[in-house]
């Protein structure tokens, strides 16, 4: 799913809210965590109704960076150069990287960040 599928997903969450009997033509709010605040500056800058936004941990620096300071807090300094060189391939093309040309080091610390993710909710990844 790309960052404009989920934009598009929000967007029709927030028409179906705003066609709703109980709201009418009340102003709206929109409400994002992490990189969902960067999906609802989208959705307030493109809805007249939204007359309020609040961002939660949504990041103000490139989102490579934070991606690359995230991966060494998590124990990948070695994988940082990579990633951010696979950022400037999909922010010069458009295009993520083949799945098969992701490190496997990234892979790993992606499988342990979802198993640690996942502890923290009580849900299994198995």
């Amino acid at each position: 799913m790309s960052f404009d599928d989920e934009v598009a997903d929000a967007r029709a969450a927030l028409d179906f809210l705003g066609a709703r009997q109980e709201v009418g033509s009340s102003d709206l709010g929109v409400l994002g965590h992490d990189t969902g605040g960067l999906i609802s500056m989208r959705l307030a800058a493109a809805n007249p109704r939204v007359k309020a936004a609040v961002f939660v941990s949504t990041p103000s620096r490139p989102l490579g960076d934070v991606l690359a300071e995230d991966l060494v807090r998590f124990g990948g300094g070695s994988l940082v150069d990579q990633v951010r060189s696979s950022v400037a391939t999909l922010q010069a093309t458009g295009k993520a990287p083949a799945p098969e040309t992701v490190p496997a080091g990234l892979r790993e610390l992606s499988r342990r960040a979802r198993r640690r993710t996942c502890r923290r909710c009580s849900r299994s990844t198995r």
